[in-house]
């Protein structure tokens, strides 16, 4: 899935391809990501921009076999 990243107050997911999207509020919600978790970081300019992630993305779901 990623990292999620937090720089300044915003919020990002950092890819395997090295893309950030930007993770809004609604976004973080429905995709159940935890703030609590991110990395702080200070400069992202390395990472190229992917679309922002505002709503659920059924992509970010992780299958785990029981």
């Amino acid at each position: 899935v990623g990292s999620l990243v937090k720089m300044g107050s915003d919020y990002y997911l950092i890819g395997s391809g090295m893309t950030k999207q930007k993770v809004t509020a609604p976004g973080l919600e429905a995709n159940n990501l935890q703030t609590t978790s991110a990395i702080t970081a200070t400069d992202l300019s390395a990472y190229a921009s992917g679309s922002d992630i505002t709503a659920k993305d059924d992509s970010l779901i992780k299958a785990v076999k029981p």
